[in-house]
């Protein structure tokens, strides 16, 4: 296999990368699938999931990765290389079942790193890391190099949580990544796997929402309403409450109704049976525990308004609103808190950085972000951690 060097330079430090294959190639050909998703829908996808996938495959994003992690890239090598970057070998991955949309974006940068892949995918998803792998193959000719690589690299399996080929995909693996519960995570990682394999457990995490009430507009409610209805409470990255900061009971029920009013304009599809009744059932808990409750259009969603100390509502699609001074805000996040999402005056404000590092706050990123995946993930950055470094004197 020929490998291709690339050079990149951080302050005075040069880097060499070595990979399996041109980067700029490889890079090139994802983002000619970008004109060939347009024309099609595969069958499992919705439409505002292919729609991201598609903004996703830009040129900042697959670039990002590198530059990030290793600096500008060199157009003609110059000067001394002090390290030298490889692929580790292998990666395993294992997908969860609740965010369909997490195993194309990852896949998407784990291919980068010209590393191989096993993939166990969620027993109880959509499996869209399959279908997409599926439709890149058929679409793509037979001399692209991306197909190539998915093809010779690649393996996407589906299996259960107690069967034997989890074992397979732990012991060959020189990267683990874990997506799932705190549970799932103790059991794979208590397979047998290579002293020296690095592992990165992508657990159980909530996420939140802060909103300065002179923030806020129609536009920034469209976007919340619009990051909290894709997988509800269900995602890690999801909104699991908001809190107006300094703010007070008529900004929350403001929020509240704007919500309710705005919901079947923003999100016209009718809900799942389940969820709908399930919505009527936590309205009524809800108000019997103080929350001024309304459902939405339909049934679709529960929206509710509160002060900070009322006891949380766990249901799938329920939004609580509350509001709390800002010390009580940070006192009141989840200890396993992950995105803080915000809509604020100020979000660069020194105040915020401050605020954040005194947090178990992962993420701080405006709402419409919130989902967005990355190559730092819950505090790491394991992107750059899926290439070992040789130094060179």
């Amino acid at each position: 296999m020929s490998n291709y060097l690339s050079f990149y330079r951080m302050n005075k430090q040069i880097t060499a990368v070595s990979l399996p294959f041109n980067i700029d190639v490889m890079i090139s050909d994802w983002l000619g699938l970008r004109p060939k998703m347009v024309k099609n829908l595969p069958n499992g996808f919705s439409r505002d999931e292919w729609a991201y996938l598609i903004s996703f495959l830009c040129f900042d994003n697959l670039v990002r990765p590198f530059e990030n992690s290793f600096g500008e890239k060199l157009e003609k090598f110059g000067g001394d290389v002090q390290t030298l970057l490889r692929p580790r070998g292998h990666v395993a991955l294992w997908l969860p079942n609740n965010v369909s949309l997490l195993g194309p974006l990852i896949l998407i940068l784990l291919s980068l790193s010209g590393n191989s892949i096993s993939i166990k995918g969620g027993s109880q998803s959509e499996n869209l890391t399959n279908i997409f792998i599926s439709y890149i193959i058929s679409t793509l000719p037979d001399e692209v190099l991306l197909k190539k690589y998915l093809l010779d690299n690649v393996l996407y399996q589906t299996f259960d949580r107690h069967d034997s080929r989890n074992i397979e995909m732990a012991k060959n693996a020189n990267i683990r990544i874990i997506f799932g519960s705190d549970e799932a995570a103790a059991n794979i990682n208590s397979i047998k796997h290579p002293i020296e394999s690095i592992g990165f457990n992508f657990i159980n995490r909530k996420s939140e929402v802060w909103i300065e009430k002179n923030a806020l507009n129609e536009s920034s409610i469209d976007t919340l309403i619009k990051v909290f209805a894709i997988y509800g409470q269900a995602g890690c990255t999801s909104p699991g409450k908001v809190t107006i900061v300094d703010g007070d009971q008529n900004d929350v029920k403001y929020l509240k109704d704007r919500i309710v009013e705005k919901w079947s304009s923003i999100i016209p599809n009718k809900p799942d049976q389940y969820i709908a009744s399930n919505n009527i059932l936590a309205k009524q808990l809800a108000l019997s525990s103080g929350w001024a409750a309304d459902l939405t259009n339909l049934n679709g969603s529960l929206i509710a308004a509160g002060s900070y100390d009322l006891k949380d509502l766990n249901s799938l699609m329920a939004l609580p609103i509350v509001w709390a001074g800002l010390e009580q805000a940070i006192d009141r996040l989840p200890e396993n808190i992950q995105t803080l999402g915000y809509i604020l005056n100020d979000p660069k404000e020194i105040k915020w950085l401050n605020i954040i590092s005194k947090t178990k706050i992962k993420r701080f990123v405006p709402v419409e972000k919130m989902h967005h995946f990355s190559f730092i993930w819950d505090g790491y950055k394991y992107w750059q951690q899926l290439f070992e470094t040789v130094e060179v004197l």
